[in-house]
């Protein structure tokens, strides 16, 4: 499963197809040199700390194993051994470092590009269709609640979005050299406006009544809509709805004072009075509303917390648990057993979501076809939006500021003339972006005869990848704060 990670020193890109279950996700690390504090003892759980977030020994181990499966591990002395573990180590702290870049430029993953990419993967499908049930026993058998797994996997495909900006390598030539300078002397700065699909649509379009045609006029692709999308849209699994109250322990308060005082509000509370103590005694942002949690499924709440809800008799008051919150008293008030939506029930839902679809659509279309004639500031007066302002930044820049990562939004900068909008809204993400260059300068000679596309376009794809992501990951090491249990790595 993880290609070679154990090689000499001189090749500077490490290829591991990174641990994300059943080898689903493959992803691009590379090797960059660091100097850690190796005095760092920490949780002894933890392997490594990289600014403040842990790096489990469980998912150190899972990576590990995986390369010795792929290494001849039983002919490798100590000192070997050692190196690998290391190795893993700097991938895994890569690989942080590049999660929480992507989370500072506001970089995410959607629903529906995680949805989509699970049911495109054959493991989890029978007879080629996406099924719910062995998605989620093969999660299960890795130990992991489906949360937690869409978590990894998301991070996972957080790291490829980032890493994709330097996957297009070519042959090193002339151009290179040239274009280099001529890039990183180039600074722009773009307004745009950031608009959700929701906000493009006439509302009228979405009445209730523009919803009840629809839902008699589209009985068949409503139909079909619900047999591909069933097992996930609409497959509810086992919910329990729960009061608790909190007594956190922190440094005001010990664990053994916690402990009493959890004890002391078990004698007194009730069924009856649990919200009212709730109110008066409970830790949480939940103590205003009498400490209700509403409904939940398994996997939202830590694992102490949800056994204890889910296994606890309805209107019957809990002993006092602790989780790593501090200590809870819970009363499960209601539950609901897993269930399919029949189709009855979701035929609305659906209607507004296939009429918004066509309505978003139909939204942008128009949209684009004035502004290609030339009428975005009558767009923008019209509907009110307001511009924002990304400020002065490098061409050459991971991301653009407050957007992000994105080719698309740079190409069509690079277009336009200051103070020009572009022609069409630009789709990002689950967003549509209207783009206006206000400047675009160099601080450096650019050839007159070339267009900035050009230059852009050209450096992009002549810069080696390897290259770029190591100057990108030392200026992210240099920021960091990393340290290292090595007492933990020599066991």
């Amino acid at each position: 499963m993880f290609e070679s990670m154990y090689k000499k020193r001189k090749n500077p890109v490490y290829n591991i197809a990174g641990w994300a279950l059943l080898a689903l996700v493959c992803i691009i690390f590379m090797f960059v040199g660091y100097s850690p504090n190796v005095d760092f003892m920490g949780n002894s759980s933890s392997v490594a700390e990289v600014n403040g977030e842990v790096i489990s020994y469980a998912d150190f181990s899972r990576y590990y194993e995986q390369v010795q499966e792929n290494q001849n591990s039983k002919k490798m002395t100590a000192p070997e051994r050692m190196r690998m573990k290391n190795e893993v180590v700097d991938s895994l702290v890569n690989r942080s470092l590049i999660i929480q870049e992507a989370k500072n430029q506001d970089i995410f993953i959607p629903s529906e590009e995680m949805r989509d990419f699970l049911m495109q993967i054959p493991q989890f499908q029978d007879n080629g269709v996406f099924s719910l049930l062995k998605y989620k026993e093969l999660v299960r058998m890795q130990g992991l609640n489906e949360a937690r797994f869409e978590e990894k996997i998301a991070d996972d495909m957080l790291v490829q979005k980032m890493n994709n900006l330097y996957q297009r390598v070519s042959k090193e030539n002339a151009l290179l050299e040239k274009h280099e300078k001529a890039v990183s002397s180039l600074t722009m700065d773009i307004e745009f406006i950031r608009k959700q699909p929701a906000d493009l649509v006439d509302l009228a379009a979405l009445s209730p009544e523009a919803i009840q045609k629809a839902e008699q006029e589209k009985g068949k692709e409503i139909e079909e809509y619900y047999n591909r999308n069933k097992d996930i849209e609409f497959k509810q699994d086992e919910q329990v709805q729960a009061r608790h109250i909190l007594i956190k322990i922190t440094p005001q308060t010990s664990e053994k004072a916690a402990e009493e005082k959890i004890n002391k509000i078990a004698q007194e509370v009730t069924a009856d009075n649990f919200a009212d103590m709730a109110k008066k005694y409970s830790e949480d942002s939940t103590k205003d509303r009498g400490g209700d949690l509403g409904f939940f499924t398994r996997g939202r709440m830590v694992r102490e917390f949800e056994d204890a809800a889910f296994t606890q008799e309805i209107g019957k008051v809990g002993k006092p648990i602790k989780t790593s919150f501090g200590y809870h008293i819970i009363l499960a008030t209601d539950k609901k057993p897993a269930r399919t939506v029949p189709l009855d029930e979701v035929k609305g839902t659906i209607a507004k979501k296939l009429l918004t679809e066509e309505a978003t659509d139909k939204a942008v279309e128009d949209t684009n076809k004035r502004l290609a004639a030339g009428e975005a500031n009558k767009i923008v007066s019209d509907k009110k939006w307001k511009w924002e302002d990304t400020g002065i930044f490098s061409v050459g820049d991971i991301a653009i500021p407050k957007i992000g990562d994105d080719t698309a939004v740079m190409t069509a900068a690079l277009s336009l003339k200051p103070n020009e909008t572009y022609s069409k809204l630009i789709k990002k993400d689950n967003a549509y972006y209207l783009i206006r260059l206000k400047s675009l300068s160099a601080s450096g000679a650019v050839a007159k005869k070339e267009n900035n596309m050009d230059i852009f376009q050209q450096i992009m794809e002549r810069q080696k990848a390897y290259e770029m992501f190591q100057s990108w990951m030392e200026h992210l090491r240099k920021e960091a704060k990393v340290k290292i249990n090595s007492k933990l790595l020599s066991m």
